[in-house]
């Protein structure tokens, strides 16, 4: 763990606690950056945030990580919701190539919620109702996530969820100009069928069966589908929804390649169904969700919106106005791009977040 910040971090956040207990304020570290706890200097409000410092993610010689930096924080500066973590700064530093984003400051992840069995089914309607909340946003604002999982879901204080992480976020394909998208996303035991058989023209569909995947995991207490490599998540997922091997029927409508296909039909089924797993665990409101979500078909799985007026969450759904979600805008997404403007697209970024310009509204009007 380093603790040596630039001036730029030093003047705005109170960062000498880390000299002295630097452990005691380290809230994760990995191979890609670490997460402290800090303070604002000045500030009496929202004083306790959360610092993540992301190493090498501005070196020009690495534009997929560029382009990562880019969409993370474009989208979480125009997608403001409860249920997406709150981006309240980004600090570009003069020399170096780390960068630093304060989000606002979450207890946990639900990946450690779940390890140490902290959800009834009260709570699991919770959570999942304010996953399917900001899903649901997201998907308003035309983009998909594409990496839901429990580590990128934040748990605050109050126990309520934030979907965080969203490097792999892309704007949906509309069906009148359809364009591929990068095939491996997301965690194997995530990641919709459609995904591992290669598609390459997916929609939102996706993130609905990741959720139902978290959702499962949530009542079992560890992952519903855990394969070693695709073939045997595949065989899982056909054990888990058919109980048989696939027709040539169900193949095609995951728009997949005709190879792929041909795989897919002759994947035997592993494990047991949906219902022998979850049975003795979850209730029976749960278990349909889960039905609705976990559909072969992506055509057939519940819209996030669906999801939410699902009757497992009757009396949550109250007086809830949710925002209606505005399209993002990402000047960058597929298109080969240049590093030297990727760069100057996250600068722009920087500066409109720190003008409090965060949504596409203002940003068009220039309030």
């Amino acid at each position: 763990m380093t603790c040596d910040f630039p001036i730029e971090i030093s003047e705005k956040y109170a960062v000498r606690m880390f000299l002295e207990e630097p452990e005691a304020h380290l809230l994760g570290a990995g191979a890609y950056g670490e997460v402290f706890l800090v303070r604002r200097v000045g500030r009496a409000e929202e004083s306790t945030l959360a610092l993540k410092r992301c190493f090498d993610c501005l070196v020009l010689d690495d534009p997929a990580t560029l382009k990562r930096t880019y969409r993370e924080i474009a989208v979480l500066r125009q997608a403001r919701h409860t249920n997406i973590v709150a981006l309240k700064d980004v600090v570009l530093p003069k020399t170096g190539c780390d960068l630093y984003l304060v989000f606002e400051l979450a207890s946990q992840d639900l990946e450690r919620a779940i390890r140490y069995n902290l959800f009834d089914e009260i709570s699991r309607r919770r959570v999942s109702y304010d996953v399917a909340s900001g899903l649901n946003f997201l998907h308003l604002c035309g983009l998909m996530h594409r990496d839901v999982k429990p580590s990128n879901i934040l748990l605050d204080d109050s126990g309520r969820a934030k979907l965080c992480d969203f490097g792999f976020v892309r704007y949906v394909s509309c069906a009148s100009s359809a364009k591929a998208f990068t095939e491996y996303v997301g965690m194997r035991w995530y990641r919709a069928p459609e995904l591992l058989l290669g598609s390459t023209s997916y929609n939102q569909n996706i993130d609905v069966w990741s959720f139902g995947c978290v959702v499962a995991e949530m009542a079992l207490g560890r992952p519903l589908i855990s394969g070693m490599d695709a073939e045997e998540q595949l065989g899982l997922i056909v054990g888990l929804c058919l109980g048989r091997r696939p027709t040539r029927s169900e193949a095609d409508i995951l728009c997949i390649q005709p190879d792929h296909a041909l795989c897919f039909v002759r994947t035997s089924p592993l494990g047991p169904s949906l219902e022998k797993k979850l049975s003795s665990v979850a209730s029976s409101q749960e278990l349909e969700l889960l039905r609705s979500c976990l559909k072969l078909s992506p055509a057939e799985r519940s819209s996030a919106a669906e999801i939410l007026q699902n009757p497992l969450y009757t009396d949550l759904q109250e007086a809830e106005t949710a925002p209606a979600g505005e399209p993002v805008r990402l000047i960058i997404d597929e298109q080969d791009t240049p590093p030297e403007l990727i760069l100057k697209a996250i600068e722009d970024e920087v500066q409109l977040l720190n003008q409090g310009k965060t949504c596409p509204a203002q940003e068009r009007s220039g309030a």
